[in-house]
């Protein structure tokens, strides 16, 4: 080179090639992708970094965080990034079945899930003044939380032994969720706030002709009769004796076999009993 001019990162004189965040000359980034701390190997502490970013705002991602590409980085960048260095010899991680749909039940001091297949991780978008006391995860499953993100995840691709996550004092509600399969699979995701006690609600419509919604909360899971009984105390019908999760249900009623009047609703568990009238008006 002459003058000014300077040498590029590829030699050339006065060439525009510069090193990447991975050190590589003209490069993208992508050979260092998920290593965080630039170190030349995929490992807890690019997690831990990953992390960090994502729960509590503290690092400054020195490669692209968007493990998976879907633009954003979120829980399903870490499962990425676990899955990566656990199948980095070859061997080939079991990932379980893969994951469709996904329930969150919250409320009460409890978070429990259900999924239809293996869950690698779950974050979720939080807010009320709230703490952890106790956790059901298994050995191999790690936990991270700030006053508004939870994000919970499989270190050794082992899957959850419990349904029941964590235990919890105070208020919170959740805002959003995410959960990962190791598939990286697209999962519906329905977060459902639990009743704080039991409840017979108002039927609706009321009155009615002739058929009309009986609805009821549960703070547990637990087998419910609902009964349906003349104004002279006489049972017409019998609507469920089922078992129900906890939470809110509602069961109709086709009164077209009835004639006009005055009817009781009766509900009743084993810790809770409850009467409400309704109207038929043929």
């Amino acid at each position: 080179c002459y003058g000014l001019a300077m040498e590029d990162c590829a030699g050339e004189c006065g060439g525009s090639a510069v090193e990447d965040v991975c050190g590589e000359c003209a490069g993208d980034g992508s050979n260092c992708l998920g290593d965080f701390n630039l170190d030349g190997e995929l490992n807890i502490l690019d997690v831990l970094e990953l992390i960090n970013y994502i729960v509590f705002d503290e690092s400054e991602l020195l490669s692209d965080g968007d493990i998976n590409q879907d633009g954003a980085i979120n829980v399903g960048d870490v499962v990425a990034l676990v899955y990566m260095i656990l199948n980095g010899d070859g061997d080939g991680l079991a990932r379980g079945i893969a994951t469709t749909n996904a329930t969150l039940f919250y409320g009460n001091g409890m978070l429990t899930y259900e999924s239809d297949g293996n869950v690698a991780g779950i974050q979720l978008e939080v807010i009320g003044n709230y703490s952890i006391t106790t956790d059901y995860l298994p050995a191999g499953w790690s936990m991270a939380s700030s006053e508004s993100t939870i994000l919970i995840f499989s270190q050794d691709g082992s899957a959850l032994e419990s349904n029941m996550l964590f235990e919890y004092t105070g208020e919170m509600n959740i805002e959003s969720a995410i959960v990962a399969d190791w598939y990286g699979s697209e999962i519906s995701i329905t977060s459902i706030n639990l009743p704080e006690e039991f409840a017979l609600m108002p039927a609706y419509p009321n009155p009615f002709n002739p058929v009309t919604n009986i609805e009821f909360a549960l703070p547990v899971d637990t087998k419910v009769s609902i009964e349906i009984y003349n104004i002279m105390g006489r049972l017409v019908e019998t609507l469920s004796t089922d078992e129900y999760r906890a939470g809110n249900h509602s069961i109709p009623w086709n009164a077209n076999a009835q004639s006009s009047g005055i009817y009781l609703v009766k509900m009743s568990t084993d810790a809770f009993s409850d009467y409400q009238k309704i109207m038929l008006m043929k």
